[in-house]
């Protein structure tokens, strides 16, 4: 009989402790369903932000999605404890990023160069000046894409100067423009926004290279008790992984290290230029002889070349571990909602509780899958996406514009609501 107790007991206690492992980190679980914006909450600590990314086409083609972000945010009430914000997923001036140049004689002239004033201003100054809370214009926060270190490695006229988008951008939009991840710390330069701080940065990475410069980074917002979004430099990632770089690890460490300061904060959001899951042309949804000749060959930026399925592996293996629940990329033209359940399971592990955000149709529109397992995707005219956060819940919009009165127009809304079990 003391044997049967005792048997029983072990059986009792390996069974909870299986119970326990088969449970998200925190016990937390998601549950996602369509919703309508009127039962969206609006009280003064939501935070409201927007996500748009590919922007960088230029002012003609910006214009009717930075006139409905305009009339979006000028819709929220007023009296938000935290502004609204947006955040820029990359490729910003296309099609090359801003020229690189070589020798100090030359970063004096770039400084002043009217070819990167005119680009900054294109693509950014003179579309989202409009966009204003109480006001106010409000932060954008811009991360870099794959075009903006276009050939920065690969070309003898190398172009793709990042550390002269961060610092002169910054210059001319103080307090409106941010950039990460760049790390002025291990450069020995302050973040002054000025030439000698461009300087510093690029004399360090004409010497040791930009992958320590690029280590994620949280966005300086206000608060981060209810949200926090880290920054990666995916294009730095994927090149290290290519390269084998020595720094590859420091930078998977760098995320971890900010998950783990931020284990109780009940949104974690890691953004990125690069997705880990998608139904469009990075994706597999290229038609036609350039298709064939694409997927034949075996390009580095999509999903199923090798050293980015080791990057969309890793990525997915740190959400996991540290309860990230949320992915937001661009890269692809169009607007895509995804629980990473449904896409590559064996290669990502993760379930319904995991979802990855699309938003890369800011400047330009690219194709879909027809057989897409989106909760949702469109790809037919330019459009961003709204998000609204409170401690339990998330509100993911999508938006377009309408084409007559050009209001901003919304596609769908899901509602994202965290269960502690």
């Amino acid at each position: 009989m003391r044997k049967l107790i005792t048997n029983w007991i072990q059986y009792t206690i390996c069974l909870l402790l299986l119970c326990i492992i088969a449970q998200p980190a925190n016990g937390e679980q998601l549950t996602i369903v369509e919703a309508n914006t009127t039962n969206r909450p609006n009280t003064p600590e939501v935070i409201t932000f927007y996500a748009l990314g590919d922007w960088g086409a230029g002012y003609l083609k910006q214009e009717p999605v930075a006139i409905a972000l305009e009339r979006n945010v000028a819709s929220i009430p007023k009296g938000r404890r935290m502004s609204p914000f947006a955040i820029g997923l990359g490729d910003n001036i296309y099609p090359s990023g801003l020229p690189f140049h070589k020798g100090l004689n030359d970063l004096i002239y770039a400084w002043n160069d009217p070819e990167v004033i005119n680009a900054l201003e294109n693509t950014f100054g003179q579309v989202y000046k409009n966009v204003h809370y109480n006001d106010i214009p409000i932060p954008f926060h811009i991360l870099p894409g794959n075009h903006d270190h276009e050939g920065r490695n690969r070309k003898k006229n190398s172009t793709g100067d990042i550390l002269l988008q961060e610092t002169r951008a910054e210059n001319l939009y103080p307090g409106w423009w941010a950039y990460y991840p760049i790390n002025h710390h291990i450069a020995g330069a302050n973040d002054t926004n000025d030439f000698r701080e461009y300087v510093t940065l690029r004399k360090y990475a004409d010497e040791h290279g930009y992958y320590g410069l690029t280590l994620p980074q949280t966005l300086t917002l206000p608060t981060q008790n209810t949200v926090v979004c880290i920054a990666l430099d995916t294009q730095v990632i994927l090149e290290m992984y290519e390269e084998d770089d020595e720094w590859l690890e420091q930078h998977w460490a760098r995320l971890e290290e900010i998950l783990k300061i931020h284990e109780q904060t009940p949104w974690k959001i890691i953004l990125g230029h690069h997705p880990i899951a998608s139904w469009g042309k990075h994706g597999g949804a290229e038609g036609g002889v350039k298709g064939l000749v694409r997927y034949g060959v075996g390009f580095m930026q999509d999903l199923d070349d090798g050293d980015y399925r080791k990057f969309r592996k890793r990525l997915a293996s740190i959400m996991k571990t540290h309860n990230a629940h949320l992915y937001i990329a661009g890269h692809e033209h169009n607007l895509q909602f995804i629980t990473l359940d449904k896409q590559d399971p064996d290669l990502l592990q993760l379930d319904q509780n995991y979802i990855q955000i699309v938003s890369g149709n800011a400047g330009k529109v690219d194709r879909l899958s027809k057989k897409h397992k989106a909760l949702f995707a469109y790809a037919e005219q330019t459009g961003f996406v709204r998000l609204d956060a409170t401690s339990v819940e998330l509100w993911v919009e999508f938006l377009t514009y309408d084409r007559k009165s050009g209001d901003d127009h919304s596609l769908g809304t899901w509602r994202v609501k965290r269960m502690d079990e």
